[in-house]
């Protein structure tokens, strides 16, 4: 059952693929960081996963909290202010 994910997970093809994207990714940041535009005491791997987690979270669970925040979350104004405030935090 987790054969086919965890040979996929080791694969050295995507692991190059997946090492460029972040080795690009990481280079913005730190020019982000250097224009002041991301904290310096936040790691690059802490801002990704952060990211990524918020993400993941958002849409894995839209319509829970929706209901639980009474906040239509999928609205797309509503979003647009969840992507500035997140960003906000995460600046």
């Amino acid at each position: 059952p987790l054969f086919p994910y965890t040979t996929l997970f080791r694969s050295k093809a995507l692991k190059g693929i997946r090492n460029h994207a972040y080795d690009y990714l990481r280079k913005l940041y730190r020019q982000g960081q250097e224009a002041g535009i991301y904290k310096r005491t936040v790691s690059f791997e802490t801002y990704i996963f952060t990211l990524i987690s918020v993400s993941y979270f958002y849409f894995s669970n839209l319509q829970t909290m929706s209901q639980s925040l009474e906040l239509e979350l999928a609205n797309p104004d509503i979003r647009q202010r969840m992507i500035n405030e997140i960003s906000e935090l995460l600046s």
